[in-house]
This record gives C-alpha cells, sequence and structure tokens, in this order.
C-alpha cells in the first residue's frame, strides 16, 4: 500500500525539526505546516478531501509511529493554530506485533469489524485506510480500531 498524503506529508515535516522529540511534537508539527506555504497546500489539500478530524487523526498516529512513540493525553496547542487541541507523546512507543501484508489486514479488519460493529461510531469507515495501515506496521486489530475511533 502507497504511503498516505497524510503519512508523507507528517514525514516531511519531521525530518526539518529538531531532535530529540518531546512530548509537544504534534504541535510542533501543526506550527511548521502552517508556517511553511508548500506543507499548508498540502494539509488543505488533505483536509479538504478527508476532513480537518481525520487528517489531525491520522497526522498524531503517524508522527508517534514515527518517533516511536504512543499517543497521550490532550493539551491545548501553543504553538500551533492549525489544532486547538492536541495529544501528548509517551515513552516509550508501544510494542507492536507482527506486520501483516496487505490482503491480511483487509481480512482481519473486515472480521473484526463484522465481530463489533454494533458497538462502533458510523464515522470509524472513514478511518479504513489507516486501520489497515496500522495493521500492516504490526498493530493488533483491537488496537488498530480503537485508536481510529
Amino acid at each position: 500500500m502507497r504511503l498516505t498524503g497524510t503519512r508523507q506529508l507528517v514525514e516531511d515535516v519531521l525530518d526539518t525539526l529538531p531532535k530529540p522529540y518531546t512530548e509537544d511534537t504534534v504541535d510542533e508539527v501543526f506550527h511548521a505546516i502552517e508556517n511553511r506555504p508548500e506543507w499548508r497546500r498540502r494539509y488543505d489539500v488533505l483536509v479538504t478531501s478527508l476532513g480537518r478530524k481525520v487528517v489531525e487523526a491520522r497526522a498524531a498516529f503517524w508522527i508517534a509511529n514515527y518517533v516511536g512513540r504512543s499517543l497521550g493525553d490532550e493539551a491545548s496547542a501553543q504553538k500551533s493554530k492549525l489544532v486547538e487541541n492536541y495529544p501528548k507523546l509517551k515513552k516509550p512507543g508501544e510494542k507492536r506485533g507482527k506486520k501483516m501484508k496487505e490482503p491480511e489486514a483487509l481480512q482481519a479488519m473486515s472480521t473484526y469489524y463484522q465481530a463489533i460493529r454494533a458497538t462502533l461510531p458510523a464515522s470509524i469507515s472513514s478511518h479504513r485506510d489507516v486501520i489497515v495501515e496500522m495493521l500492516m506496521e504490526g498493530y493488533s486489530v483491537e488496537d488498530a480500531f480503537a485508536k481510529a475511533k
């Protein structure tokens, strides 16, 4: 599966930020996006096609994934005006299982969805791509659905 636009944008921004990454890296990424016209255009295209909430959630997930941490509690944005709140990053990142190929990930997602669909929000379908990508990265099906909600 090709990189999503959100994932590629996040990786491009993170490659320019100073290391070590902090717990506020999500805020810093959005701040960098709003201050660089090329990144802002890419962000705006993603928001137009996916919606602001989806882009924010995917960006936070990919930031945590890239820096090897997990998402923590919400905080008010201090630097960025693109988002009001963002998840702080926790150390260390979650231990993941075996990575899946796309067909396996699609099957696992479908099976789990069928088993628990009555408990899921209707908006879960808009997170299909990120769920598949998380499964391919080694997240459990339960974690992938929980993070996508």
